[in-house]
């Protein structure tokens, strides 16, 4: 399980052994911090698994929130609230529970640091997937500091392809070539 090519923060699940009740109606939200992001966050991907052992087969609601930084959470910055459909890993938590990837878009949010909360809006119950990978940037549960990180990605917009000049102008010559060829076989 790994993170998008070209991501901005990375903590993957690696030795995950464990995963932290993130669901509305338990009244538990989860957060991770993060740092040194260089770009504008557009994507996050996030990994868990659900009390029903599987993932559910349609999208659930999930809410997505990007905090200022701090020792806990700051302000929130940016709310996106998603039906968003888990991609199955194949990999299984503790030999019973589907482990699944799940990604969203969210608007450019200029954020060098802070915190990622997500937090599952309906039930059954969801859990963030933990990860033994790597230390610092401590992970929360309401106010409680975890004893290990949460597994999630944040990514960028997607880099723009220029399109130089002389592109431009080959792809009109060749489209007056085509206009010119077709008019003569119709004379």
């Amino acid at each position: 399980m790994q993170c998008p090519e070209g991501s901005l923060f990375s903590i993957v699940p690696q030795g995950s052994s464990n995963a932290y009740t993130s669901t509305l109606g338990y009244g538990y939200k989860c957060y991770q911090s993060f740092s040194e992001v260089t770009d504008d966050i557009a994507q996050v991907t996030f990994w868990g698994v659900f009390s029903s052992y599987s993932l559910p087969t349609t999208a659930v609601p999930f809410l997505i929130e990007l905090h200022q930084p701090g020792g806990t959470p700051g302000a929130v910055v940016t709310t996106v609230t998603a039906n968003l459909l888990g991609v199955n890993t194949g990999q299984l938590l503790m030999g019973s529970y589907q482990i699944g990837v799940f990604t969203v878009d969210v608007p450019a949010t200029t954020l060098p640091a802070g915190w990622l909360s997500v937090q599952f809006q309906s039930s059954p119950t969801f859990f963030w997937l933990n990860t033994l990978d790597g230390a610092g940037f401590p992970g929360m549960q309401n106010i409680t500091m975890l004893p290990e990180r949460l597994s999630m990605c944040l990514g960028g917009s997607p880099e723009e392809v220029p399109v130089s000049n002389w592109a431009l102008l080959l792809g009109i010559g060749f489209i007056l070539i085509f206009a010119v060829v077709s008019f003569r076989k119709v004379i």
